[in-house]
């Protein structure tokens, strides 16, 4: 039994499990970032000038192919339908080494925090004809005859506008969530700014993990950073580790079965609760090391 689409907010509708209060984030080149503050505009591209080319796989469908009229009607309608639409890539997740060595490879790239409410609640919405958010579908897309099963996907999504949430599993670390729009009257060009005011949508300003001090200073000195909070990733912060149990920690060490120990030159490798003399001239090296020294 298919779900059913609830939430419909400014001509937008709502995914069943997208929360528009819960964080989102888009890293942003900062030269773009620069311009979404002073022309207090946001980018939003054509969605079939993605750069992959799997991103929207209606671009992938050969109209006439099919022997079904009425599918082949229905495909012919989807692929004309996607070249209309506007998407804005943003993520619930930020923090991990993908993100920031993709989307930030020169250290030299910003991520913002905001809510979907926020968003949609500061864009300029006198154009807008419909618009759809929600969580990006992962799924194994095969190149062959069966791309996906529609089934799965379509019943979350309006059937005319649920390709451009279609992505290849090979990119589910992205935790991708998109806000695709349709506009009023024809648009040229590959993409569209919206004018959204930054000052109603950026909650924060998350700086790159691995800048050193002196890049992190520039950083929050520029004036478009500087007025808005801001912080640096602590994903590669250093953090003491503590042992709770340390008796229990240091007996689950010391009963590991096999490991290795060097005392005075010797080595020393454990089986099965004892410690014997290992030959290198004879025996395969040890696997493992192992706390503790043979009572020797």
């Amino acid at each position: 039994m298919a779900r059913l689409l609830f939430g419909i907010m400014d001509h937008i509708i709502k995914h069943p499990d997208m929360d528009l209060d819960a964080p989102i984030y888009r890293f942003m080149q900062l030269d773009r970032y620069k311009q979404f503050v002073n022309t207090k505009s946001l980018y939003f591209r054509r969605i079939v000038e993605w750069e992959d080319s799997w991103e929207v796989p209606s671009q992938l469908l050969t109209n006439g192919k099919y022997d079904n009229v009425d599918l082949n009607n229905f495909i012919k309608q989807i692929v004309n339908e996607n070249r209309k639409l506007y998407g804005l890539c943003l993520s619930n997740e930020f923090n991990t080494d993908a993100m920031w060595r993709i989307y930030s490879n020169d250290k030299n790239s910003v991520c913002i925090q905001t809510t979907m409410r926020k968003l949609i609640d500061s864009m300029d919405k006198r154009n807008l004809d419909y618009g759809v958010v929600g969580p990006v579908l992962y799924r194994y897309i095969d190149k062959g005859d069966h791309l996906f099963n529609l089934s799965e996907s379509a019943d979350t999504y309006p059937a005319i506008c649920f390709f451009p949430f279609i992505k290849r599993i090979e990119f589910s670390h992205e935790k991708e969530i998109r806000l695709v729009l349709r506009f009023y009257g024809d648009q040229i060009g590959d993409g569209i700014f919206l004018t959204i005011d930054p000052e109603k949508v950026i909650e924060k300003v998350i700086l790159d993990p691995r800048l050193i001090e002196s890049e992190y200073n520039n950083l929050i000195n520029i004036p478009e950073i500087r007025n808005f909070k801001v912080e640096r990733s602590k994903l590669y912060e250093r953090q003491d580790l503590i042992i709770d149990n340390q008796e229990q920690f240091w007996n689950c060490l010391n009963n590991i079965n096999t490991g290795w120990h060097v005392v005075k030159n010797d080595c020393y490798y454990k089986w099965n609760g004892e410690w014997i003399p290992w030959n290198n001239e004879i025996d395969d090296p040890p696997p493992f090391k192992t706390f503790g020294t043979p009572n020797i």
